[in-house]
C-alpha cells in the first residue's frame, strides 16, 4: 500500500486530464489505456480496494466532480463506474468460489429495512398524482437511494477476510483524516492570502461544512475506541486531535451533537461494566453531561446563530422555520404524505398559503429565507419522512430501525470482547448511532456521503460478525490472556 501511494496520487492527477483530452479530441491516451489493465487486475485480486475507491468518492462534494453523462434526470458518475467494477469483480470471485451463502447477520441487518424502501417506491404514485411534473426527478432520486443501499450487500461480499476488514476500516479513518487536513489547508491558505479573516469562519474543504463535521466526529469516535486497546497512544491521540480540529473548522452543530451522543452511547452501553448503578441513572448522568458540553461548545463556536434564536435571525432560526414548514406539510397530508422528494417542490413547500403562514410566525426572518422564489428540501430526515411518507412510511422506518438495533445488539454480544473484530464492530455501530443523530439537521438522499456511510457500516458490520464467528475460540482466549 505504501508503494502504491505515489501511483494513486499520480493517477488522481493524470486520469481526469486524460479523460478531458478524450472528451475534446476523441483520442484515448495510450498511457491511460496501459494503466487500466493493471488497475483492473489489482481490483480483481482485492475487491476491497474497489470498495475503498467507491468510498473515496463520498469524501468529495459531488458538485466538484462533474458527471460523465446525463440521461434526462439520471446521471452517470465516476463513482458509478467504480461501483460497476466492484460488482463485476465480486461476481467473478463468487463464480470461481461457486457462490457464497449470505450469512444470517446480513439478513437481520438489512431485511427489516426492505418494507420501508418498498414504501418509498410506492410513494412515487402519490407524486404522480399530486405533482406530476416532478415524477421523473422523484423516480431518479429513488433509484439513487436504492442503488446506494445495495452497496451494503456488495461490500459485505467483498469483505471476505479479516485483513480486508482491517484495510477497509483503516481506509475510512485515513480518508477522514485527509478530509480534515484539506480543510485545515483551506483555512490556512485563506487566512494567508487575506481572503478569510480568521479561523472563526467555517471551512469545509472538499466536502462542505456539515460533511466535514461528520467525518471529524467519526475520527473522535475512533479515537475513543482506540484508546481502550493496548497499543501505541500516538494513534488515538492523532485521531482525536484531527477530529477535534475538523469539528472546530466545520463548526457544525449537528456533528457536535452527534459526537456527544455517540460518546454517551459508548460510555453508557459499551463500557457499562465499569460503572455502577442503574442503567437509567447512568444514561441520565452521562447524557446530561455530554448535552451540556455540546451546548457550550456550539454556543462558543457559533454565538451569533445561537443568540439569533431569540430574535429569529441566523442559521438556526432558519432551520427552525424549515422544520415548522415540514410539520405543516405533514399536518395537511398525515397518512401517506406528499410522496418521495415532493416536499421540496414549488407545488408543496412553495405555495403562497404555506409561506404566508410561515412569514406570520417568523416575521423577523428576511424574505429570502422563505420558499416563494426558491423551494428547498426539509433539513431534517425525520420531518422529511413525516412530510413525504406520512405516518405509514415513518412507522415502517421506525419499525425497521428498531429491528436493526436489536440485531446489532445481538451481534455485539456474540463477538468475544478479546477478538480482533470487536473494535471495528463497535465503530460501525457507533457510526450508525452518530448518523441517526446527525440526520436531525440533514435530509435523506441517495449517493450522499452520509447515506453511503450508513450502508457502509451495515455491510461492514455484517462482514465483521461473520468473520468473528469463523475465528477459532482458542485464538480469542489466547488474545485475552495476552491482554491480561
Amino acid at each position: 500500500m505504501t508503494a502504491l501511494g505515489p501511483l494513486v496520487v499520480a493517477l488522481g492527477w493524470y486520469i481526469p486530464n486524460a479523460i478531458g483530452e478524450f472528451s475534446s479530441t476523441g483520442k484515448l491516451p495510450v498511457t491511460l489505456a496501459l494503466l487500466v489493465l493493471p488497475i483492473l487486475v489489482l481490483l480483481a485480486l482485492r475487491p476491497v480496494l474497489a470498495g475503498i475507491v467507491i468510498l473515496a468518492f463520498a469524501f468529495v462534494n459531488p458538485s466538484v466532480i462533474p458527471p460523465l453523462t446525463e440521461l434526462g434526470e439520471l446521471s452517470l458518475r465516476y463513482v458509478d463506474v467504480a461501483f460497476g467494477i466492484l460488482i463485476c469483480v465480486v461476481c467473478g470471485r463468487l463464480a470461481v468460489q461457486r457462490g457464497k451463502k449470505v450469512a444470517t447477520e446480513f439478513r437481520t441487518l438489512f431485511v427489516p429495512l426492505l418494507p420501508f424502501f418498498l414504501y418509498v417506491g410506492a410513494s412515487l404514485a402519490v407524486v404522480r398524482v399530486t405533482v406530476p411534473d416532478f415524477f421523473f426527478p422523484s423516480f431518479a432520486s429513488y433509484l439513487r437511494l436504492i442503488y446506494t443501499a445495495t452497496f451494503a450487500f456488495w461490500l459485505y461480499l467483498a469483505l471476505s477476510e479479516r485483513d480486508d476488514i482491517t484495510i477497509f476500516h483503516r481506509a475510512i479513518i485515513l480518508l477522514s483524516a485527509t478530509a480534515v487536513v484539506i480543510g485545515g489547508w483551506q483555512a490556512w491558505t485563506g487566512i494567508a492570502s487575506g481572503t478569510v479573516d480568521s479561523f472563526g469562519e467555517r471551512f469545509g474543504g472538499l466536502m462542505g461544512f456539515g460533511t466535514l463535521g461528520l467525518v471529524s466526529g467519526l475520527l473522535v469516535v475512533y479515537a475513543l475506541l482506540r484508546r481502550d486497546i493496548p497499543s501505541y497512544p500516538v494513534w488515538w491521540i492523532a485521531a482525536l486531535v484531527l477530529g477535534l480540529l475538523g469539528l472546530f473548522l466545520a463548526k457544525s452543530a449537528s456533528s457536535t451533537l452527534a459526537t456527544a451522543g455517540a460518546f454517551s452511547a459508548y460510555v453508557a452501553a459499551m463500557r457499562s461494566q465499569k460503572f455502577k448503578g442503574s442503567n437509567l441513572l447512568r444514561w441520565l448522568a452521562i447524557g446530561s453531561a455530554m448535552a451540556t458540553i455540546a451546548a457550550v461548545t456550539i454556543w462558543t463556536l457559533r454565538p451569533g446563530d445561537v443568540g439569533g434564536l431569540m430574535n429569529e435571525s441566523g442559521s438556526f432560526a432558519h432551520r427552525l422555520m424549515i422544520a415548522d414548514a415540514g410539520l405543516r406539510i405533514f399536518r395537511d397530508h398525515p397518512i401517506v404524505g406528499v410522496g418521495w422528494r415532493a416536499s421540496a417542490t414549488e407545488a408543496v413547500i412553495g405555495t403562497a398559503s404555506l409561506n404566508a403562514a410561515l412569514m406570520q410566525t417568523f416575521n423577523n426572518l428576511p424574505s429570502q429565507y422563505f420558499f416563494l422564489e426558491k423551494p428547498t428540501s426539509l433539513h431534517n430526515m425525520y420531518i422529511q419522512l413525516l412530510a413525504e411518507l406520512g405516518l405509514i412510511g415513518f412507522a415502517l422506518f421506525v419499525h425497521g430501525t428498531v429491528r436493526v438495533g436489536q440485531a446489532v445488539k445481538t451481534i455485539l454480544h456474540a463477538i468475544p470482547t478479546a477478538s480482533h473484530e470487536k473494535m471495528w464492530a463497535r465503530f460501525d455501530v457507533l457510526g450508525l448511532i452518530f448518523l441517526l443523530i446527525w440526520w436531525n439537521t440533514n435530509p435523506l438522499f441517495g449517493g450522499q456521503t452520509e447515506s453511503l456511510l450508513a450502508f457502509t457500516f451495515l455491510g461492514a458490520l455484517a462482514a465483521v460478525a461473520q468473520c468473528a464467528k469463523q475465528t477459532p475460540q482458542h485464538e480469542a482466549n489466547a488474545m485475552l490472556g495476552s491482554i491480561e
